[in-house]
């Protein structure tokens, strides 16, 4: 074989100095001068024979930079690889690996360059570990043409060990199983070795022959090695799963007390992997050894045992003078300050362990059942805990153990499923610790009680009851039950019903935030009301449990709350003071809604910003409504629902034409949100068109040709209040008159249907001086004045249908004056207060007759705490002659001559009340 130019090593100083290119690409920088020499003659070069082509350029050069045909091309030029006692072909393969030129090496170890160089000086890579690194097809090619893995690198690591930290398990197997038989055990620097790598591929054959050769079974790697600091081979086996490998090790004494680099011995290491097996395994050696290692958290295998219930461990810790109050380090990471009576009811609690034996070994053996865990925990909290996880657990268990057995082929007996049911603890453990003087009441760190944690989990949430069969769902009603079971418990043993949390949220708050399908809820609020339980206890942000009972939408609790005294007015100021009533109308509960107003709730009482119910019925057309649950009934229809809503409101004291902060009505409010639904039925009672707001702002100048059905339905009321004569400003007119010939005019039968339905109203009189028809346009201080009258009072529940058309009007008429009753009364109290109740009630009822809505509004508001009078004459100058937002050229319902002057009514009060005064009547005899 002729023999290729020599690769010296001047040529190889010049080769490191180079980068060596991308396979297949010309390299970019400049090169040797070797190399510009042949780029000077590459235009002759493609005019010559192929032999001629590669004059100039060595295989050295090709392989450092060339791509591989051309590296075929030199050793087919050459007849092949020169095999020299230089070992040329070795210094040639290696370079082409430590260039990673993968496919060139593949062509020269095909080609016969040798992979193994004997008797090479250590510290030294071989071609084998810049395999390892790449490829493992390369490895094969040279395990087969005999490439040794005893050579060590710098670190002294073997290709078998690189491979290992690289983490190629593919390459792992190809060497061991290559070498299974006559693998020595040899260790790198930083004391890495062979037997290790055995360990983690669980190769046992080669670690007992190993064994036989007194390897030190607990030999550990370099406590400063930048990889596996300090791990044993039981280390090692218990990382990778090596489960065969554990036993054997353990069968041979293997020191599980041993802690590698980060505190750990390999019993913390199978505990932080979750690796149950291997927690078995390294637990049992406890059974005897009593040795506790502790790590760097002060986590220790006393813990670890009462984690997993291994009872025979415990005791031998604990007969061997373990302290059985040993806490893990306040500023851990996790279980920060828990004890082992934490850690074992935290098994039972979180985990669903089988404890009992072991929780009631611990508590006899003088276990602290007050201790404080990092966040003032004591171990009846952990005790009250019961996540959804764990019923999830039950749940599957019972799954499993309801289909039908294989062997029989029989469905699960009864007792078989109850033993299952069996395995909840909770109730007997919190017993055996309240026996023990647990402090019912202890607080942790958010001011919580052991009882507070009884209500962090949802069993049988909404998503978690749709996956369910008839026993997963007994699990569910199983754990309401206990839940209900330990509440009463607690409560007999002391419990504080009204403590708060760090929230302001009591008991009740709690069971009332449980989602709909929670059991036995009623039953914990009966019992929690029966204890002493304030109905009415806000939280920091405002609510009560009767809001977040309408919020959640149960109906049962909302009437048992309500029959137990809650206030049905009660304001959650964080919220913009919505009272349930707002809250239930904004979720569109009718059924709610009249239960609050039966309760005596006040639909006339406004949000922050001004909104009564009657806004926020027109707010929104997506109609909440609560549909029932089963589907044999029928749906509910939104717009008779709406229609009941206002009708229970109005009906009860509310007026359909009050105005929000922005002078907005519900009317305006509908019409901007083109509520079609809403508008249209405020309309059937009459809402007041021609109100303005602060920015002067009318329905029609809203953009109500984008409802069609809106403005359709506002023209036809249009028509309506004309024929009845209403008063109607300019801008309505206007509306009237553009709009006329757009949408269907009433029919000349409606139209006399309307006249004769008026005519029929003229007639019917309530007092001498006034029919129903003449009511429709009264104002509020005079149908307060005729509310109880025989006439109005037996005709107000049917009085839309012995009037269809203007009957609700009449509904409309009753209930502002019903709104006005309840503003005198709570004006009364408040003018009463002003004077030390030194006033004749005669007196103080003369004076409100003749104050309008606005003032008694302005007399109420004077109970406000902010305002600070030195006399009550000054109290009654401030809020009775407050200036009206009147203006004289609006012309609203209300402005007809049936109408006392307002301004008039003021005088008069004003005089009766200096006159009062300066005769010093006030005072009651």
């Amino acid at each position: 074989m002729a023999s290729a130019k020599p690769f010296t090593s001047e040529m190889g100083a010049n080769l490191e100095q180079s980068q060596s290119p991308q396979e297949h690409q010309e390299p970019t920088e400049q090169r040797p001068k070797v190399q510009l020499q042949l780029h000077k003659q590459q235009p002759k070069v493609q005019q010559q024979p192929a032999q001629q082509q590669q004059k100039g350029m060595t295989l050295p050069e090709a392989v450092m930079w060339g791509n591989a045909k051309q590296v075929c091309q030199l050793i087919a030029l050459n007849q092949g690889v020169s095999i020299d006692e230089k070992w040329t072909d070795y210094a040639l393969l290696n370079l082409a690996l430590k260039k990673r030129r993968r496919q060139i090496a593949k062509i020269l170890i095909t080609e016969g360059c040798r992979v193994h160089k004997p008797n090479l000086k250590a510290g030294v890579d071989t071609p084998l570990h810049y395999a390892v690194k790449e490829d493992i097809d390369m490895v094969q090619m040279m395990l087969d043409r005999g490439a040794e893995i005893s050579q060590q690198n710098e670190h002294g690591e073997t290709p078998l060990m690189l491979a290992a930290k690289l983490n190629k398990p593919e390459v792992v197997d190809l060497i061991l199983n290559k070498f299974s038989s006559n693998l020595k055990n040899i260790k790198a620097k930083d004391k890495f070795s062979h037997f290790f790598v055995a360990c983690i591929k669980n190769k046992t054959d080669i670690i007992k022959h190993m064994m036989k050769e007194s390897i030190y079974i607990n030999e550990q790697v370099d406590l400063n090695a930048t990889m596996w600091a300090g791990y044993t081979a039981l280390h090692f086996a218990v990382l990778f799963n090596s489960f065969e490998t554990i036993k054997l090790l353990l069968s041979h004494k293997a020191d599980v007390t041993i802690k590698n680099a980060d505190h750990m011995t390999a019993l913390h290491l199978a505990y932080k992997k979750n690796n149950e097996t291997a927690i078995g395994l390294l637990l049992d050696v406890h059974e005897k050894n009593f040795k506790n290692p502790v790590d760097g958290n002060g986590f220790s295998h006393f813990h670890i045992a009462c984690l997993r219930n291994h009872l025979k461990a415990v005791k031998n810790f604990v007969g061997h003078g373990v302290d059985i109050n040993h806490a893990v380090k306040i500023n851990a990471n996790q279980y920060a300050g828990y004890t082992p009576l934490h850690f074992a009811i935290k098994a039972l609690s979180v985990n669903g362990n089988s404890q009992k034996p072991l929780i009631e070994y611990l508590v006899k053996q003088k276990a602290d059942v007050n201790a404080r865990d990092a966040q003032n925990e004591t171990p009846l909290h952990l005790a009250c805990f019961q996540p959804e996880h764990k019923v999830n657990k039950y749940a599957q268990h019972v799954d499993n153990a309801s289909r039908p057995d294989t062997e029989s082929n029989t469905p699960i007996q009864c007792e078989k499923f109850f033993r299952i049911i069996d395995q909840i603890e909770l109730l007997r453990i919190v017993d055996l610790l309240l026996n023990c003087d647990s402090d019912v009441n202890a607080c942790n760190y958010n001011d919580e009680t052991p009882a507070f944690f009884l209500f962090r989990t949802n069993y049988g949430s909404r998503d978690m009851t749709k996956k369910r069969d008839k026993y997963a769902n007994a699990v569910s009603k199983m754990f309401n039950s206990q839940r209900y079971d330990v509440l009463k418990l607690l409560v007999e043993r002391g419990l504080d019903v009204n403590h708060k949390d760090d929230r302001g949220m009591t008991l009740l708050h709690h069971v009332m935030d449980l989602d709909e399908h929670q059991l036995m809820k009623e039953d914990m609020v009966k019992l929690l009301i029966e204890h002493g339980a304030d109905v009415n206890a806000k939280s920091l942000y405002g609510p009560t449990p009767l809001h977040l009972a309408v919020n959640n939408g149960h109906d049962n609790l909302i009437e048992l709350l309500v029959d137990s005294g809650a206030d049905v007015n009660a304001i959650e100021k964080d919220y913009g003071y919505r009272t349930p009533l707002h809250m239930a109308t904004v979720h569109r509960q009718e059924k709610t809604i009249l239960h609050l107003i039966r309760g005596g709730a006040d639909p006339s009482r406004v949000t922050s910003n001004g909104m009564s119910v009657i806004h926020l019925v027109a707010l929104d057309d997506h109609m909440r409504l609560k549909q029932p649950k089963s589907t044999s009934e029928s749906p509910i229809d939104p717009r008779l629902a709406l229609n009941g809503m206002l009708r229970a409101v109005l009906m009860n004291g509310c007026d359909i034409d009050m105005r929000d902060k922005n002078g907005r009505s519900a009317l305006l409010l509908a019409a901007w949100e083109l509520n079609h639904t809403a508008a249209s039925i405020l309309m059937d009672y009459f809402a007041d068109a021609n109100i303005r707001d602060n920015a002067g702002e009318t329905c029609c100048s809203l953009p109500l040709y984008e409802s069609e059905s809106i403005a359709y339905y506002f023209y036809r009321y249009i028509q309506k209040l004309k024929i009845a004569n209403f008063p109607l400003s300019d801008q309505i007119n206007d509306f009237y008159n553009a709009n006329t010939g757009c949408h269907p005019e009433l029919t000349e039968d409606l139209i006399q249907q309307l006249r004769e339905e008026l005519e029929k109203m003229k007639s019917a009189k309530i007092n001498f001086f006034c029919s129903f028809y003449d009511l429709m346009f009264k104002n509020s201080m005079y149908v307060e004045q005729v509310l109880d009258t025989p006439l109005f009072k037996s005709s107000l529940d049917s009085i839309d249908q012995i009037y269809p058309n203007f009957g609700k009007r009449l509904i409309t008429q009753y209930g502002k004056g019903l709104a006005r009753r309840r503003q005198m009364r709570k004006a009364e109290t408040v003018l009463a207060g002003l004077f030390n109740n030194r006033v004749s009630t005669h007196a103080v009822e003369k004076i409100l007759k003749y104050l309008d809505d606005e003032t008694l509004s302005n007399i109420i508001k004077s109970n406000d705490p902010k305002f600070k009078f030195s006399h009550p004459r000054q109290a009654m100058q401030e809020f009775i002659t407050t200036p009206m937002s009147c203006n004289q050229d609006e012309f609203i319902m209300d402005s007809s001559t049936y109408l006392d002057n307002k301004c008039e009514s003021r005088k008069q009060a004003i005089a009766y009340c200096n006159a009062l005064m300066q005769r010093k009547q006030l005072l009651v005899e």
